[in-house]
């Protein structure tokens, strides 16, 4: 594959957020401090696509996005934190990228967009098997969502 496709690895997006959560499991945020005196913006929720869609009541987590202290608080404005506008701009400087993996669920699942073509879904399903395969603690899946 190497010899055809360009791989890039990005160990951690989110270095300061990770270094907590191994003291503070379930933490989810990075450590942004907010004038409120809250901690973190929830990285998975800081991005343009749906921002401000849950703002109300997000019905998987039963709370609102909007609150500074939720765990899944979404930040002020789409790309309003630098963990997320440096993905973005990754993304923005590779107009070709073909495929995206993101490892980091802390529900131990691994995930597929909905929206993957059959074909290319069979290869995510194979390829995600021999993921599970070689874990000493398997996460469960696939799941295409």
């Amino acid at each position: 594959i190497l010899e055809r496709q360009v791989l890039w690895i990005v160990p951690a997006l989110n270095p300061d957020g990770k270094a907590w959560e191994q003291e503070h499991p379930d933490w989810r945020k990075n450590r942004a401090p907010h004038p409120s005196g809250a901690v973190g913006v929830d990285l998975n929720r800081n991005f343009a696509v749906r921002w401000g869609g849950a703002r109300a009541l997000d019905p998987l987590w039963r709370a609102s996005t909007a609150d500074p202290a939720a765990d899944i608080h979404e930040g002020a404005a789409p790309l309003s934190e630098p963990e997320s506008r440096a993905l973005a701009d990754f993304f923005a400087r590779r107009p070709n990228l073909r495929a995206f993996v993101d490892i980091h669920s802390p529900l131990r699942e691994i995930l597929c967009p909905p929206y993957i073509p059959a074909g290319d879904g069979l290869r995510f399903a194979r390829l995600i098997e021999g993921m599970r395969r070689e874990q000493d603690e398997p996460y469960r899946g696939p799941t295409l969502r």
